[in-house]
């Protein structure tokens, strides 16, 4: 990933999967001249090999009754089932993940979603047997209108 454009956010490896590769350079070639990806714009049938790691999460706005914003998986590709072991599509993010994560994870999609940076993280995750992996993964925000950025694409690599 060579384009000097791309605001980079986490701890990228000196070497990045071809795989990420692959997205990165996707998403960064339907970027606007504003530097922002309308949703509308990503064809799935443009990343086929790439689905079943694929995830969508969006920001929803005064979710909660104090007024602050909650996340919502609005897709999550077949592998985050084999993984995870349970649907995500539809699901909350907070009601999904371990408690002790979500602050973290919360504020790594803020930082994409308000820079229209690239987030690259490796994380670990508790499997549907309950055995310890880990993931990495590539977050990248997305527009529903164009200007706002409230959505996160993401593409997502188990290691056991």
């Amino acid at each position: 990933m060579e384009d000097a454009s791309i605001r980079r956010l986490g701890n990228w490896p000196a070497q990045l999967d071809a795989r990420f590769e692959r997205f990165v350079t996707y998403w960064a070639s339907k970027r606007s001249p504003n530097g922002v990806v309308l949703k509308r714009r990503i064809d799935p049938t443009e990343i086929a090999p790439l689905l079943p790691g694929i995830m969508i999460v969006e920001q929803i706005a005064n979710a909660r009754t104090d007024g602050s914003v909650r996340y919502r998986y609005r897709l999550a590709g077949g592998l985050h089932y084999d993984r995870n072991g349970m649907e995500l599509t539809g699901r909350w993010f907070d009601e999904v993940q371990r408690s002790d994560a979500v602050p973290e994870l919360e504020a790594d999609f803020e930082e994409i979603l308000r820079t229209g940076g690239v987030h690259y993280k490796v994380s670990p995750n508790l499997t549907k047997n309950r055995d310890y992996q880990s993931f990495e993964r590539v977050l990248c925000p997305i527009s529903l209108d164009g200007e706002i950025n409230s959505m996160l694409i993401g593409y997502y690599i188990w290691r056991n």
